[in-house]
């Protein structure tokens, strides 16, 4: 059975978390094939890594990470390749009696060089297909051996205690400029109203002057 997982947390101290799941995996005698980390102190950091564990150590180093953070994602595969490993080694077997047989027709050959050199060339290429199986059946269990567990840690971004005082002076900037603008603008309607007021002043006089003269007039004729 190969063994697969992954695992996503957020972590409320990214440092502490770090450290905790490095230690945790050397603990469960894995390694790391990769591991990745962005972002930088002050901001919001995450990490990515795969690490290889024994399978045996899998569920274990599970339940030690999601101790490490609140757990977002978690997820995991098993595949069979027990008839593929069996077929594997059945075809391995197969081509190593091969081999066999043909070292002991060269040996035992006298005939023509063609014959001989075609001989040795069919034991390079079973050769050549032999190491090629090897390495297959070495990587086939190795990956039933160590599971293989991918980990996403995104740390819990709170905003800085400068970054709040800085939002609320910007809104107390804001509503003393506000004021200001209020102030400037009545300021400014006083100022209009006082210059112009000589001359409304005038103008008024002037037209209440006959205006007033009219209403004697006829207010003595009606009387």
């Amino acid at each position: 059975m190969v063994r697969s997982a992954s695992l996503s947390f957020v972590a409320s101290n990214f440092d502490s978390a770090r450290s905790n799941l490095e230690q945790a995996i050397q603990r469960h005698n894995g390694s790391a094939d990769e591991l990745t980390v962005s972002g930088s102190a002050g901001s919001s950091r995450s990490l990515g890594a795969t690490f290889r564990v024994p399978a045996s150590e899998l569920d274990a180093t599970l339940a030690e990470l999601r101790r490490l953070g609140h757990v977002t994602n978690e997820s995991q595969k098993g595949e069979e390749v027990s008839s593929q490993y069996v077929d594997l080694r059945a075809r391995l077997s197969n081509a190593r009696a091969t081999e066999t047989r043909l070292i002991a027709i060269l040996t035992q050959r006298t005939g023509k060089v063609s014959d001989v050199l075609e001989v040795e060339e069919e034991i390079a290429r079973v050769r050549e297909e032999i190491e090629r199986m090897e390495a297959q059946r070495k990587l086939l269990e190795n990956q039933v051996s160590l599971a293989t567990l991918k980990v996403e840690m995104r740390e819990e971004y709170k905003v800085p205690l400068a970054a709040a005082d800085s939002l609320q002076m910007r809104f107390r900037n804001a509503a003393v400029e506000g004021y200001r603008s209020l102030a400037d603008a009545i300021v400014g309607l006083a100022l209009f109203l006082l210059s112009w007021a000589p001359v409304t002043t005038f103008w008024g006089l002037v037209l209440a002057s006959p205006a007033w003269l009219l209403w004697r007039r006829l207010r003595k004729r009606f009387a």
